[in-house]
């Protein structure tokens, strides 16, 4: 089992008899939700650098790997000129695919781990969501990725999913 604090710097672990802590550089990454894949890493979303961040535990969490994942198009530094995406919650399919909901991209991204590279934005796909669903045909509301503040989105918060009978990866996501 796994949690976030509300320092917005470290993600805590229930590791069976003990609980330990697992601090996130640099300052105020704001991890937000944990997965765990098939491997036993721990995949967390660290929405104030805009990274999805893979951490592979050890028997002392502080001797953790950890790689990151930026998010293309996001806003990685807390002084970024960029809006940010703020990934928030992360789910890892049956095929060991990653999926996150990027709260204000209004978007949700796809990470492969077997193409991810490690300080890079490789191996990651965003999909954008239709900002303003409308039956008319006429509608304009589109924006561009990412979004400018104040524009259309529907804020993609929660996040679960599944395999269908074809072996389709099928999500389902809370929208604010």
């Amino acid at each position: 089992r796994a949690g976030v604090d509300q320092g917005a710097t470290a993600t805590e672990f229930d590791r069976g008899p003990r609980t330990q802590a697992f601090r996130f550089q640099p300052d105020f990454p704001s991890p937000r939700h944990v997965a765990e894949d098939p491997e036993g890493r721990m995949w967390v979303t660290l929405e104030g650098v805009d990274t999805i961040a893979r951490l592979t535990p050890a028997g002392e969490l502080a001797r953790s790997v950890v790689e990151r994942y930026p998010l293309p198009g996001g806003a990685h530094t807390l002084d970024s000129l960029r809006n940010p995406l703020a990934p928030a919650d992360v789910f890892v399919d049956g095929r060991g695919i990653v999926w996150t909901t990027l709260f204000l991209g209004n978007a949700i991204a796809r990470i492969d781990p077997a193409l991810a590279r490690d300080g890079t934005g490789e191996g990651i796909t965003i999909h954008r969501l239709d900002p303003c669903p409308t039956s008319d045909p006429e509608a304009t509301c589109r924006e561009e990725f990412p979004p400018s503040p104040g524009g259309p989105s529907r804020g993609p918060l929660q996040l679960e999913g599944m395999l269908d009978a074809d072996g389709n990866t099928v999500l389902a996501f809370t929208e604010m």
